[in-house]
């Protein structure tokens, strides 16, 4: 196992109180043993340089060979068991000057170091589970055994603590040492630091209140899942999320590591759209009038019977356009955000009447026809239906006469005074028309034909209309003309 050596002059308690401090002039390049070696160790050059050129010797022969200039290369290999030895190595005088180098004698020696010679400890460290570089920091041990031994490598503090985002992607080697002086030990093991996923959500446009749900698709890579407001979802319904600011998070997993992106969403109000001028009922006389959409200007627009609109948030109202009965006024407003609201306000224009069972046309033989009108008062100054051949039975009740009427077209009138003083009218347009006096030609004067005897053309007052007879003995020509076939 690798050994380090140590640089400077290193003298035990017992020497220095032996030699006195100021006996001994320490240099900088100085190497000196350690207390303790592996067995195994590589050989390792001590020195000394004042004072210089003496000689380095071994309780055991051969284990360290004399160089020159005070210095000695030591060979832990050389020193038998059994293990743990402790040996003693001197440097002593003379001075070195070849070889043979002088004997191992304690009674010359300038230095004393005893060293103990050992077998290397049996050192282990178990597996590290592979790591995201966003994983938090974890302690090494208990994997190095023995316990107390240090850890190295990269993203390895002094306390054996990993930190995966210092040591960053890729394979590292981690080192475990025991014990940490004198002749130790190391074990190897690789912990890869996966790098987390590069993940992307593109910001999201604002939308309205009211807008439909929005199903969240834009993230990257395809794959992840979706949080909003920290609850998992795949939409993001506007109306149930509310106005204001909300949290969009993708989170997408490869591997051991997870990565998310972050957007927000706004969500805008409706604006708030009133109508103001329409009068809540009026009669039908009365005046096109202004009214006033909120907010005013050219984003809002009227809609509606009897609306000019003005393409500026106002409008005209025309009672009279608009008709009798109730109708929807709307006035929708879009404001900077894109966001759209409507309000719908009702107006009264006088009251809806009408005529019942009375048809477009009738024929000037045609039985008296009865019909009705709605609404009716119990005061019949206040409701009146008239009109060539009608006759009012009060009540709602009326009957129409088309021969008292006349040929040609006629007016029915019905008018309705209401309780808020508007006198509502209406009108119906009837055709009489004359009865028809339907006749043909072509027969002989006689009436009566032999039966084999040639086909008669027949010819009707109408064109259009249809003759008809025993099965078989008329074939109509659908243009006011048949034929006749006496056989």
């Amino acid at each position: 196992m690798g050994k380090s050596v140590r640089y400077g002059l290193t003298v035990l308690f017992c020497i220095l109180l032996f030699f006195g401090a100021g006996n001994i002039v320490i240099h900088a390049q100085n190497v000196l043993p350690e207390a303790s070696y592996c067995n195994t160790d590589p050989s390792t050059v001590f020195f000394i340089s004042n004072p210089g050129d003496k000689t380095w010797t071994c309780s055991v022969p051969g284990a360290i060979v004399n160089l020159d200039n005070g210095s000695g290369r030591f060979y832990p290999t050389s020193v038998a068991g059994p293990y743990p030895r402790v040996i003693t190595i001197l440097y002593q005088n003379p001075n070195y000057t070849g070889e043979p180098a002088d004997p191992y004698d304690p009674a010359k020696a300038f230095f004393t170091f005893n060293v103990t010679i050992s077998d290397p400890p049996v050192v282990t460290f178990a597996a590290i589970a592979d790591v995201c570089q966003t994983d938090a920091a974890f302690n090494l041990a208990p994997r190095g055994n023995p316990v107390g031994g240090v850890y190295t490598g990269p993203g390895v503090d002094a306390a054996g603590w990993f930190f995966p985002s210092v040591a960053g992607p890729g394979a590292h080697s981690i080192s475990y040492t025991y014990p940490t002086t004198g002749c130790s030990s190391t074990a190897f093991q690789f912990v890869t630091v996966n790098a987390i996923p590069v993940v992307t959500l593109p910001p999201f446009a604002d939308v309205c209140i009211d807008s439909s749900p929005i199903t969240l698709t834009t993230g990257a890579p395809a794959g992840g899942t979706y949080t909003v407001d920290g609850v998992p979802s795949a939409t993001f319904d506007p109306g149930a999320a509310g106005v204001g600011s909300h949290t969009i998070i993708y989170t997408y997993t490869s591997g051991l590591c997870t990565n998310s992106a972050t957007q927000t969403i706004d969500v805008n109000p409706l604006p708030v759209v009133a109508i103001g001028g329409l009068l809540v009922q009026q009669c039908n006389t009365q005046p096109a009038y202004p009214i006033t959409g909120f907010p005013t200007d050219a984003n809002g627009a009227f809609t509606g019977s009897g609306i000019t609109d003005n393409m500026n948030g106002t409008a005209l109202f025309n009672p009279g356009a608009a008709g009798l009965g109730l109708h929807n006024i709307e006035y929708t407003y879009t404001d900077i955000n894109g966001c759209t609201n409507s309000v719908t306000q009702f107006t009264r224009v006088g009251t809806k009447i009408f005529i019942i069972g009375l048809a477009s046309s009738y024929c000037s033989e045609d039985p008296v026809q009865n019909f009705t009108y709605s609404p009716f008062s119990a005061d019949p100054l206040k409701d009146q239906v008239s009109g060539p051949g009608v006759i009012d039975l009060e009540g709602g009740n009326a009957t129409f006469n088309p021969a008292a009427a006349g040929i040609g077209s006629k007016t029915i009138s019905y008018s309705f005074t209401d309780e808020i003083g508007c006198i509502n009218l209406i009108t119906q347009n009837v055709v009489v028309y004359e009865t028809p006096v339907a006749n043909f030609s072509g027969l002989n004067p006689s009436l009566k034909y032999c039966f084999g005897a040639a086909d008669v053309n027949l010819t009707g007052t109408y064109s259009g209309g249809t003759f008809t007879g025993p099965p078989g003995s008329i074939v109509d020509n659908s243009n006011g003309t048949a034929i006749f076939k006496p056989s």
